[in-house]
């Protein structure tokens, strides 16, 4: 039979473990490149500015989700255009 600090040490173990886990399902910033380098029939060529390679990574620090970036982003890449679902409008401050 465990005792009470046996089963607290094991309890916090699971709980390192499962964060683990779920880190390793999340997109990190590389794995993002390499998957837009991979993307089918694209309509458009991506050129990435240092300020956008520094965004993705801080991006992926905070603990965002990139997953969403890179669909929006094959999205674009493919069709050129975004559907009625992601709001698409015209930047402000740009001709």
């Amino acid at each position: 039979m465990r005792t009470l600090e046996q089963g607290v040490y094991h309890a916090i173990k699971r709980k390192k473990v499962k964060q683990k886990t779920e880190k390793s399902k999340k997109l990190t910033d590389k794995d993002f490149f390499i998957k837009i380098e991979e993307i089918e029939n694209p309509k458009y060529d991506l050129d990435y500015t240092h300020t956008f390679k520094k965004s993705v990574r801080t991006n992926y620090e905070s603990n965002k989700n990139l997953q969403q970036l890179l669909t929006t982003i094959e999205i674009l890449v493919q069709t050129g255009d975004l559907p009625s679902e992601y709001n698409p409008h015209p930047l402000a401050g740009f001709p």
